[in-house]
């Protein structure tokens, strides 16, 4: 398996999903149970979690690699602190779900490379995102609970 680091875009439309919504993307991880909100007041915290994730995770991938020899971008774009580009999320539209899912699945298949992964803060923020974003797919909303709405009835 390979591993790059992802560009800053990436990070920003993760960080744009998990703040979308007003109320906040509630997050539990570790044991004692630890929680955080992130909305667009630590926007920049929640990005860099997500970025030293991902650095940490190529880093162990390649251990013999220095820092400016890891794969992805060659102009080390993490090495310097993140900052949400809140003036860009102004006029950002409401993601798809789609890409949504998309961006999760590209960043968690480049930051799965530690032992310790399934236990990060990193993995518990893609997972509240992903568990969001869920309730957004066209369908969702009428699909009732359980197998005894199955199959469902057809939209008016």
């Amino acid at each position: 398996m390979s591993a790059y680091i992802v560009d800053r875009a990436t990070i920003h439309a993760l960080v744009h999903a998990a703040t979308w919504d007003q109320e906040g993307l509630y997050v539990y991880w570790g044991n004692p149970g630890r929680h955080e909100k992130y909305d667009s007041s630590n926007a920049d915290a929640l990005g860099e979690i997500l970025t030293r994730a991902n650095v940490a995770s190529v880093s162990y991938r390649y251990p013999n690699d220095s820092p400016e020899d890891l794969p992805g971008r060659v102009d080390l774009e993490w090495a310097s602190p993140y900052v949400y580009p809140l003036y860009d999320s102004m006029r950002w539209p409401k993601p798809d779900p789609g890409y949504v899912f998309a961006m999760l699945s590209c960043y968690e298949y480049q930051t799965c490379e530690r032992p310790d992964w399934s236990e990060s803060q990193a993995y518990a923020i893609c997972d509240a995102i992903r568990r969001a974003w869920c309730k957004r797919v066209p369908g969702y909303d009428v699909a009732g609970w359980g197998t005894d709405t199955y199959p469902p009835k057809a939209r008016p």
